[in-house]
């Protein structure tokens, strides 16, 4: 097996870590902002109106998504080619 088949096989297995990671902590973060509020927020970053809080909370929502996206995608891309290359192994033999 050459370097460059290693490689790749090496690549098709297990998660991609740094997706998972970065989405949990996204995931965690917007949690912890909305079940636990922290009492010293400065008043510049508090909402004046109605628009600016939902504003505040449309932002929560594509954060806390784009932290889904990040550990799905992390978890099926590379399942995802694992079974591409499975699939065109078999169609060789």
């Amino acid at each position: 097996m050459s370097d460059d088949e290693a490689l790749k096989k090496r690549s098709a297995m297990g998660p991609i870590w740094w997706r998972l990671i970065v989405g949990v902590l996204l995931i965690l973060d917007v949690v912890r902002v909305q079940f636990f509020p922290d009492p010293n927020v400065p008043e510049y970053l508090k909402p004046d109106n109605a628009t600016q809080r939902m504003g505040m909370e449309v932002s929560y929502v594509l954060i806390a998504a784009l932290g889904v996206w990040l550990v799905y995608s992390g978890l099926t891309k590379r399942r995802n080619a694992r079974m591409r290359a499975s699939n065109s192994d078999d169609s060789k033999q």
